[in-house]
C-alpha cells in the first residue's frame, strides 16, 4: 500500500457520516452512539437505550480511576458481573453517587494511577463510611506502593488535586485497608472466554444470591455498634484533628518494622 492510497482512503473516510463516541461518556451515551451506527446501516430504528438504574438501587458498585482505559474496563466488568449475578451493578464515577446507597459490595479495579485519583480517594472514604464490603481486582498495570508513599499521603506531601492535605491520614488508612485484600486478576483486553472465567472467580467472592439477600436484610435492620460509630467518627474527625490518626499510622508502621526485625 502506497502513501497515495492511504491519503485517498483518508479523503474517502472524511466524506462518510461520523458518529462520535468517547470512552468517558456514560454507558448509556456510548450505547446510543452504537445504535445510531446500526440504524444508519440498516436504515431503520434498531432499538432505544434502556434507562440507567439509579445508583442507590445497585447491589454491587464498580469503582475505577478516572482514566480512559480504566473506565472502559469498568464498563466491561459492570455488564459482565450484572449478567452473571442477575443483580443491579453500577459503575461509580463520583462519590456523590453513593448517597443513600444500599449496595452490599464495592468492586475496585486496581490500575495504574488510581491511588493518585482524587475522585477515587473520596469514593473510597465514602465506601468505608457506608460499611460496604470491598472486593479488589488488578488489571495488571497496578504497582503496589512503598511505605514512603503512605507517609507522603498521610502527611499531605503527595499532591492529589482536589484533596485537602488534612485528609491525608484518613486516605492513607483507607489505602492500607484496601491493599490488604487479595486482588483477583481481570484482563479487559482478553478474549471473552478468559474474561468469563475471571468474572466467575470474582463473583464467587460475593457468595450465593441467598447470601447477598441475607446480607442486604441484615444491613438494613442492623443497629450500628460502638465500633461502627467509632469508624464513622474517625473519618469525620480527620478534617479537624489529623494529628492523632497520623500518630496511629506511624505506630502501626513501627510495629511492622519491629516484627520484621524479630523475624530476621
Amino acid at each position: 500500500t502506497s502513501m497515495d492510497d492511504i491519503k485517498e482512503a483518508y479523503k474517502a473516510a472524511s466524506k462518510l457520516r461520523a458518529v462520535k463516541l468517547k470512552r468517558r461518556w456514560s454507558l448509556e451515551a456510548q450505547e446510543d452512539a452504537v445504535l445510531k451506527v446500526l440504524s444508519v446501516l440498516y436504515d431503520r430504528q434498531i432499538a432505544e437505550v434502556a434507562p440507567a438504574p439509579a445508583p442507590r438501587s445497585a447491589n454491587v458498585l464498580v469503582c475505577v480511576a478516572e482514566q480512559n482505559e480504566a473506565i472502559s474496563g469498568g464498563f466491561i466488568l459492570q455488564q459482565m458481573v450484572q449478567r452473571y449475578l442477575q443483580s443491579v451493578t453500577f459503575l461509580v464515577r463520583s462519590p456523590s453517587q453513593l448517597e443513600q446507597t444500599k449496595a452490599m459490595f464495592a468492586l475496585v479495579i486496581l490500575s495504574k494511577g488510581i491511588l493518585e485519583d482524587a475522585s477515587f480517594a473520596q469514593t473510597l472514604l465514602a465506601i468505608r463510611k457506608a460499611e460496604i464490603s470491598v472486593v479488589t481486582t488488578n488489571d495488571g498495570s497496578f504497582e503496589f506502593p512503598s511505605m514512603e508513599f503512605y507517609t507522603q499521603v498521610e502527611e499531605g506531601n503527595l499532591v492529589i488535586p482536589g484533596i485537602c492535605s488534612n485528609m491525608g491520614p484518613a486516605i492513607a488508612r483507607a489505602y492500607q485497608a484496601l491493599l490488604s485484600i487479595l486482588a483477583l486478576p481481570i484482563t479487559p483486553h482478553a478474549s471473552m472466554s478468559i474474561l468469563e472465567r475471571q468474572v466467575h472467580q470474582i463473583c464467587q467472592r460475593f457468595g450465593t444470591w441467598e447470601d447477598m439477600e441475607e446480607r442486604k436484610m441484615s444491613k438494613v435492620s442492623r443497629v450500628p455498634s460502638d465500633s461502627d460509630k467509632r469508624l464513622h467518627d474517625e473519618i469525620e474527625r480527620t478534617a479537624q484533628d489529623p494529628g492523632q490518626e497520623a500518630s496511629e499510622l506511624r505506630e502501626g508502621r513501627e510495629a511492622i518494622k519491629t516484627s520484621e526485625h524479630f523475624e530476621t
